[in-house]
């Protein structure tokens, strides 16, 4: 075992998702009087919520048939609103801050075309499904206003347009899911590979993503033949064995190889089994490193909760979602969330 130096780094929260999607026939008015998000995969330090009241008919999901399926279910607290597409990203929350305004609801129609768009006309000019929001009245400074939400097509996946993603009033974001800040307000944790707590004894850990090299320690510095060790550890940066590959979601280009080497005073090593390397999953450096994660929290029973970044589109737009997974003591992972954050228009990867 060995101890790091790295600075620590603030968490942020993050969401649970939900267990229901709830969507509209064609066109037709979504009225929910209760919180409609569970405390899915957050186990007993999740967020307490009470069933959803669907008024008259259950509405469903559309797309399926035409199109790319869209849903609209209930948000953290009575008369809000997430909308996901087939794969569970959020492509909107209404309002996008519920906190901001306790005092206001929303109700919303999701408006469903009856054909494809035809992606070589004009994007203006293309049938889209429509999302109107009715907002009600409220006397808080910062209310969200009614508006219809243009859905903007992608080669996977539908999402708000140029105008409504740069307003950010319903924008995807954490504090639409519920964020868990509350269960860690001071939580943070040491990151990255200084703070990796293996089953084996390191002097040195060497990370590779394709060619790129992260180092902690100093490779063959506790070596008594350091020349030996050191061209041991030369050949093996040029030739190790990958433990695996990166996952960016739907990447323009082939995903990258990942490999570890470590040594222990005249040892050098090749990681080639991440998990029998790390063993529990009991530092929040181990759950980054096992997901590729940018952010961590800790949740109740031992487990994580790791965000990472994937690409979700590689052409007009070209978009960007975090990913939120539940990285269980033994290694397994639960999703949790997924938002699409980005959409740069006119842009290909």
């Amino acid at each position: 075992m060995w101890q790091g130096q790295e600075m620590s780094r603030t968490l942020i929260g993050a969401l649970p998702r939900s267990t229901v999607d709830h969507g509209v026939a064609k066109t037709g008015v979504v009225r929910w009087c209760g919180v409609g998000l569970a405390s899915l995969l957050l186990g007993s330090a999740g967020i307490a919520v009470s069933s959803p009241s669907v008024a008259a008919e259950a509405p469903r999901c559309q797309g399926a048939g035409v199109d790319i399926e869209i849903c609209v279910v209930p948000g953290v607290r009575s008369g809000t609103f997430l909308l996901q597409d087939r794969d569970g990203t959020i492509l909107a929350s209404i309002p996008a801050d519920p906190s901001r305004c306790p005092d206001q609801t929303f109700e919303v129609t999701l408006t469903y075309p009856t054909r494809k768009p035809d992606l070589s006309l004009p994007r203006d000019q293309r049938t889209t499904p429509m999302l109107s929001v009715l907002a009600s009245a409220s006397g808080c400074p910062q209310a969200a206003t009614s508006r219809l939400l243009r859905l903007e097509r992608s080669e996977v996946s539908y999402g708000l347009g140029p105008k409504d993603l740069a307003e950010r009033m319903y924008a995807p974001s954490t504090a639409s899911i519920g964020s868990i800040d509350r269960l860690n307000p001071n939580a943070s944790f040491d990151l990255g590979l200084s703070f990796i707590r293996p089953t084996v004894r390191v002097d040195s850990l060497t990370r590779l993503v394709g060619t790129a090299l992260t180092v902690a320690g100093t490779p063959c510095g506790k070596a008594k033949r350091r020349a030996t060790c050191k061209a041991k550890y030369a050949r093996a940066i040029d030739t190790a064995t990958p433990y695996g590959r990166s996952s960016c979601g739907r990447c323009p280009v082939p995903s990258g190889t990942l490999a570890l080497v470590y040594t222990h005073r005249d040892d050098v090593r090749v990681v080639t089994d991440l998990q029998a390397f790390l063993g529990p999953i009991d530092t929040a450096a181990d759950a980054v490193l096992w997901r590729e994660g940018k952010v961590v929290a800790a949740l109740d029973g031992g487990s994580w909760l790791v965000m990472r970044n994937e690409v979700d589109g590689t052409c007009d737009p070209f978009e960007r979602a975090e990913v939120y997974e539940r990285v269980r003591s033994d290694g397994r992972v639960e999703a949790v969330a997924r938002l699409l954050v980005s959409r740069q228009f006119n842009v290909c990867a």
